[in-house]
């Protein structure tokens, strides 16, 4: 497992996204809201913009890299759209890797390669991971400057395995 030791942004996270697409099936975007709210209008206008990509979406509490307790007060909607060039301008509304936050974005972006969650961040801790990255994944984030191999806390916590699809 290795650790992406700063948040991406400007340059970098366009050659990331772009990256990502290119080498990933899907991808998943968690939208948040209180219960009985509608989602904020960055939200929804991103969903609107993603719904021709959608796979599949779901409820739930918990998805790859989090784990939120079931309360009365919060909904998630974990989304899964097809890693696709159309997703780019959505994915490039924003600046870096950490705006994908709540309260006004969906939040979490995470790649999935063959089933299988290969890059997941958790946007509030700003913290990404590379899960068994391909010798492709560990030059390109080399090359950029933002890997850094986890044998400290990422590594004994349990973070979430989701399978994809």
């Amino acid at each position: 497992m290795y650790y992406i030791g700063e948040n991406i942004e400007k340059e970098n996270y366009k050659e990331f996204i772009n990256y990502a697409l290119d080498n990933s099936d899907f991808f998943l975007l968690v939208f948040s809201k209180k219960k009985n709210e509608g989602f904020k209008y960055k939200m929804k206008e991103i969903k609107k913009e993603l719904i021709k990509l959608k796979v599949k979406s779901k409820f739930t509490y918990t998805w790859a890299g989090n784990i939120m307790s079931p309360n009365n007060k919060w909904e998630y909607q974990a989304c899964y759209y097809n890693a696709e060039s159309n997703a780019l301008s959505s994915l490039l509304s924003v600046k870096s890797l950490f705006e994908w936050d709540w309260p006004l974005l969906p939040q979490d972006l995470c790649f999935y390669r063959k089933n299988q969650c290969w890059f997941k961040s958790v946007s509030h801790e700003r913290l990404a991971l590379l899960i068994k990255p391909t010798k492709f994944d560990i030059d390109f984030f080399s090359k950029i400057g933002f890997i850094e191999e986890s044998n400290d806390y990422y590594e004994r916590e349990i973070i979430i395995e989701e399978d994809g699809l």
